[in-house]
This record gives structure tokens, sequence and C-alpha cells, in this order.
């Protein structure tokens, strides 16, 4: 069966405008307040993580590695912040940049960060 093209040249598209967004969102100043945040992007390349979490242990590198089963919460809530909200001693936070843009992170007890999507899988 012919393709269109069309749907081929978007299909092409999609990840490299995703690894650009990735890349931005990686290289903004994430602040909580007036707290500017170290963070990186994640091995897989699809969250951002505390970049201390890239060279030693912490519970947001062990909550990445574990990957807990996407389960939306109340209201259609993010899956990331039902499981954020499940782990102990850990909670939401919402990061903001100098763009305007905002991302929320799991932050735990140990004061490590993960973006909420490298928390869950489908």
């Amino acid at each position: 069966m012919k393709s269109s093209g069309l749907a081929d040249k978007h299909s092409m598209l999609r990840p490299w405008f995703l690894t650009l967004l990735i890349s931005a969102a990686a290289h903004a100043d994430w602040k909580i307040g007036t707290h500017t945040l170290a963070v990186s992007k994640c091995p897989h390349g699809h969250c951002l993580i505390s970049t201390s979490c890239l060279q030693q242990d912490c519970l947001a590198k062990r909550a990445w590695q574990k990957k807990h089963k996407a389960v939306v919460g109340p209201g259609g809530s993010n899956p990331g912040s039902a499981v954020c909200q499940k782990i102990h001693q850990a909670g939401v936070v919402i990061a903001m940049n100098d763009q305007g843009g905002s991302e929320a992170f799991c932050r735990f007890a140990d004061g490590s960060l993960i973006t909420l999507d490298g928390l869950w899988h489908w």
C-alpha cells in the first residue's frame, strides 16, 4: 500500500520535535521560588532529573529505575502525580523557567527531583 508521503513526513518530524522540546527544557533555568534547580535530562532523555543523581545514588534515581505502572488519579490527574503522592516523604512541586513555562517535579526526602513523567509507564 502506497503512503501519501504527508504522514511519513509528520512521523519523521515527531521524534525530532520532541527531542527539541526536551533539550530546550533541560537547558532552561528551572526555579522554585528563588532557588535555581540543577537538573539534566534523564539517561533515556524523556524527563528531567537532579544533575547530582547522574553521578550518585538518590531517591529520584531509584524511583525512575523502578518505573511504576500508570494509574490515573482522581479527576484524571497526571499519573506521575499519583505515583509521587504514594511515595513516602515525597511531594509534587511546580518549577518555573525564565520563559514563563512550568514543570511539575516530584521532590524526595533527600532533596532530589524528577519530572512526573519519569515516574511511570503505561
